[in-house]
């Protein structure tokens, strides 16, 4: 201790100085290390969100496909029930 006060006192405050911007130099650069880590983490969940997103939608739309598709067959299946039908009274009308 008695070296401290012994020693030059401008040297001392310009080690101290170095050693102050230092350690600010450091923590800046963790911050713009931590701040580029997070943009990446954002970067790839944003990607994911968007690929389940398409995912999710090509499969709502083929579900919607299939819906629309049965749905015809369901029409055309009563259309078809409807005129067995009117041959099945026919038929019997016929026979009576």
């Amino acid at each position: 201790m008695a070296q401290r006060f012994l020693g030059d006192p401008h040297s001392e405050t310009a080690r101290l100085r170095y050693l102050h911007y230092t350690i600010l130099r450091r923590e800046r650069e963790n911050r713009i290390r931590a701040r580029a880590e997070a943009k990446e983490a954002l970067r790839t969940e944003r990607e994911r969100t968007a690929t389940d997103l398409n995912e999710y939608r090509r499969a709502i739309d083929h579900a919607k496909a299939d819906a629309q598709q049965y749905q015809a067959i369901l029409a055309q299946a009563k259309r078809d029930g409807r005129r067995l039908l009117k041959v099945l009274e026919w038929l019997q009308k016929r026979a009576a």
